[in-house]
C-alpha cells in the first residue's frame, strides 16, 4: 500500500505498481474548487487537474486504487461524495480531522458539536439506500464489523497495537507520524534503517511501546461507555491533551457515538447483540465451541 497526493503518477508508475502488486491510496478532498483551495504546489497552483489525470492512469492500467478524503467540515457531503464516484473510485475512506483537546474548541464553535458525523451520516444513507457493495466506504465497514462483533481493520478505532511503524525518505524510523499533531517532536525516536533494528523503537519510550506493541489503556472516561468495546477511546491523537496525556476520550466522541447508533439502527443490531457476537467469536477463536 502506498499513500500518494497523485500528482506524479504516470504509466511508468502504474506498470511499477502494478507488477508488485501494490494498492494505491490518494488524498483528495473533493470538487477542483475546494480540492484546489487546500492543495496546491509550490507555485500555488491547484494540483486538482493533476490528481484526476494519474486517478485516470491508475484505472487504465488496472491499478487497485481508493480515495483518501479528510471531512472538510461544513462542505456539502453528498456532492463531494458523488464527485468521488464520478471518478471510477471504488474504495473511499473518509478521515476525522486531527485536533487534540487542547486545539478542537474553535471547531466546535464554528460548527457545532457534531460536525463529522453530519458530514458522514448523509453518505451513509445514501450509500445505503442507493449504493452497493462494490463501492466499499472504508470507514463504515470498520463500523459495520465492529457493530457486528469483528475486530477493527483501521487504527482509528479499537484501540488495538499499531503494529507498525513509519519511515522517512531520510530513513528515519518514527511511530504514528500523526501524533505531530500533539506535540513537536512526540514521533521522534533517533533511531534510521541505516544502523537501527525496527524493533529498537520499543526501546525508545513507554509510549512507543505501549502504541506499537501492547496498546494503550482503555481511557477513564470510555470505562462506563456502551462502546467501550468497539470504539475504544477514538483515534489515538484524538485522545491528547496537554493535561490528561491519552487518558481522555476522542474529541470527536459525540460524533463516533452518533454514527454507531445510526449504522446500529440501520442494521438493526443493538449493543448486547454485538456484546453476545464477540463472546462467541472469541470463544470460536480459542476452540471452545
Amino acid at each position: 500500500m502506498i499513500q500518494t497526493n497523485g500528482t506524479l503518477l504516470n504509466r511508468a508508475w502504474a506498470k511499477v505498481l502494478l507488477k508488485h502488486q501494490v494498492r494505491v491510496g490518494v488524498s483528495m478532498d473533493g470538487p477542483e474548487e475546494l480540492h484546489n483551495t487546500y492543495r496546491v504546489d509550490h507555485k500555488g497552483q491547484g494540483s486538482y487537474e493533476n490528481v484526476v489525470r494519474g486517478l485516470n492512469v491508475l484505472r487504465e492500467e488496472n491499478v487497485p486504487f481508493g480515495i483518501l478524503s479528510v471531512i472538510q467540515l461544513g462542505a456539502d457531503p453528498l456532492v463531494i461524495h458523488h464527485h468521488f464516484l464520478s471518478l471510477g473510485c471504488k474504495s473511499i475512506s473518509y478521515i476525522l480531522p486531527d485536533f487534540t483537546h487542547d486545539t478542537i474548541l474553535p471547531i466546535r464553535e464554528r460548527y457545532g458539536p457534531t460536525p463529522c458525523a453530519d458530514f458522514l451520516i448523509p453518505i451513509f444513507d445514501d450509500w445505503w439506500f442507493n449504493g452497493t457493495l462494490e463501492v466499499r466506504i472504508r470507514d463504515f465497514w470498520n463500523v459495520a464489523r465492529l457493530i457486528m462483533g469483528g475486530d477493527s481493520l483501521t487504527d482509528s478505532l479499537g484501540n488495538n497495537p499499531f503494529h507498525f511503524i513509519f519511515v522517512e525518505t531520510d530513513g528515519k524510523i518514527e511511530g504514528l507520524d500523526v501524533l505531530r499533531v500533539c506535540s513537536e517532536g512526540m514521533t521522534n525516536t533517533t533511531l534510521n534503517v541505516q544502523y537501527a533494528d525496527f524493533r529498537d523503537i520499543a526501546q525508545v519510550s513507554a509510549l512507543h511501546t505501549r502504541a506499537i506493541f501492547t496498546g494503550m489503556p482503555l481511557p477513564e472516561a470510555c470505562s462506563s461507555c456502551p462502546e467501550r468495546d468497539t470504539c475504544s477511546g477514538g483515534y489515538l491523537p484524538h485522545r491528547y491533551s496537554k493535561q490528561r496525556g491519552f487518558d481522555n476520550s476522542s474529541i470527536w466522541c459525540a460524533d463516533l457515538l452518533r454514527l454507531f447508533a445510526h449504522i446500529r439502527s440501520r442494521m438493526g443490531v443493538s449493543i448486547e447483540e454485538t456484546q453476545l457476537r464477540r463472546q462467541v467469536l472469541r470463544e470460536k477463536a480459542l476452540n471452545l465451541i
